[in-house]
């Protein structure tokens, strides 16, 4: 195994585009390079620099050919092109067939302007910071949206979350948990979503507080409409509970329709004193 002090290496790293190749310098105080396996283990203000991208770590390891590589110790990196800024304990970078694969554990926390993900693991397609999954303790703040769960995830303008505590829509001033969540983004604004798992939606406005609560609810921007339905599906108002098998919150009015066995009960002046 060769030892180098004060080290400069090139190294030659796939790209996510297919049968093209970008060089890569890799900097450290202490480098010990494997020709017969072309294994790099570095240490030391080790810097890797790429195209528009900068990666700092204290410790690095992994193949020349940039199948695969670990960087880990107080790990910060500046994605130029994406105007993204990580920090982390650890960063993995492997190539897989859908592109290579970034994934930042421990402390793991992505800005983008306005934008923010915190996670425990945040895993991305390198290249497409809206193609992301991040795991355990997610507080994540979007353009779109705000979030904390346990997952979650984006394809493009698909996006799910799993064990949300508090999921809202930015645009609309709507809240929700449920056990999950899936939907679509149309532009700067949520286009269609469903919740499922003890689902509980509130919609705040100077009218005053809904709370709907039920098994499922289905979200529709076309509609301006929250449907939840559930044998125990529930609404309440200010001075009113609905209860029915399907309830719909028209965002624009406040107003709910109540359908499948229907129930409403009101308090009466005396009882509002």
């Amino acid at each position: 195994m060769r030892k180098i002090i004060g080290a400069l290496l090139c190294l030659c790293l796939w790209t996510a585009v297919a049968a093209s190749q970008e060089t890569v310098t890799l900097n450290a105080e202490s480098l010990y390079y494997d020709p017969s396996t072309s294994q790099i283990k570095a240490s030391g203000s080790v810097v890797i620099r790429e195209a528009n991208i900068v990666i700092e770590a204290e410790e690095g390891e992994g193949k020349s050919d940039g199948s695969t590589f670990r960087l880990y110790g107080n790990v910060r990196g500046h994605f130029q092109k994406e105007g993204i800024d990580l920090t982390c304990d650890e960063l993995v970078i492997q190539q897989r067939e859908e592109g290579r694969i970034a994934t930042a554990k421990g402390n793991a926390k992505l800005l983008r302007g306005e934008e923010r993900i915190v996670a425990d693991e945040l895993e991305w397609l390198w290249g497409s910071p809206d193609n992301y999954v991040a795991r355990s303790n997610v507080d994540a703040v979007t353009s779109v949206y705000a979030v904390q769960a346990q997952e979650v995830g984006r394809r493009g303008c698909r996006f799910w979350a799993k064990d949300v505590k508090r999921f809202e829509d930015k645009a609309k001033g709507v809240t929700l948990s449920a056990r999950e969540i899936e939907g679509n983004i149309e532009g700067e604004e949520i286009k269609d979503l469903t919740a499922v798992g003890n689902v509980v939606v509130k919609q705040r406005t100077s009218q005053g507080e809904t709370t709907l609560s039920g098994n499922k609810a289905v979200y529709s921007k076309d509609r301006g409409t929250i449907t939840v339905t559930g044998k125990k599906a529930v609404a309440f108002q200010k001075d009113r509970t609905i209860r029915a098998d399907t309830l719909i919150l028209f965002l624009g009015s406040r107003r709910v329709e109540a359908h499948g066995s229907p129930q409403i009960e009101f308090l009466r002046e005396q009882e509002k004193k």
